[in-house]
């Protein structure tokens, strides 16, 4: 059990080495959710590697988090797990709320679709699930490197997700 403070510095922790990766994949670190994190490819401009920056770093974020748990494990053998969900579509951007507090947000069905295969990890018993059409916008982004990533991603049966017609096809981070 962890005492208030330690959990804040672990969180902080974890946050740094995750927030590291995303900005240097040219993402936008959208907010932090309790112990999770939202992150963003192409906002608030979009480029013409965006598919390709979210699953470079999708993947490089769960090799910074398993170098950083086997060094964390070795000291405490404490052992934490990641979960991730990565989606591809549109979004909607601005400011929400009211005079008084303004948040700037996120919003629009991907967001929904990433969280639920966030979700669905833990169902499935994985870390990762990534959306096919992801995958497929990297392909046509042609980045040399990419081929590399996509050759650590393994096909999965398409799942259904809550709120959704119909399945959703994924790929799981081996």
């Amino acid at each position: 059990m962890h005492t208030p403070t330690q959990t804040i510095e672990l969180l902080r922790e974890v946050h740094g080495i995750l927030a590291e990766v995303i900005f240097r994949h040219d993402g936008t670190l959208d907010k932090y959710i309790g112990d999770g994190l939202m992150a963003t490819f192409g906002t608030p401009e979009p480029s013409s590697n965006d598919a390709s920056n979210a699953l470079m770093a999708a993947i490089e974020m769960s090799n910074a988090f398993e170098s950083w748990q086997t060094r964390r494990f070795i000291s405490n053998g404490e052992q934490l797990k990641l979960a991730v969900g990565v989606h591809y579509g549109t979004v909607v951007i601005g400011d929400i709320g009211s005079q008084e507090r303004l948040e700037f947000a996120v919003l629009g069905d991907a967001v929904n679709v990433a969280s639920r295969l966030e979700s669905a990890t833990r169902d499935l018993g994985c870390k990762y699930l990534i959306i096919q059409e992801l995958v497929d916008a990297s392909t046509t982004e042609n980045l040399a490197e990419i081929a590399s990533y996509r050759d650590q991603l393994d096909a999965h049966d398409p799942i259904q997700l809550r709120g959704r017609s119909g399945e959703v096809p994924i790929l799981v981070l081996r």
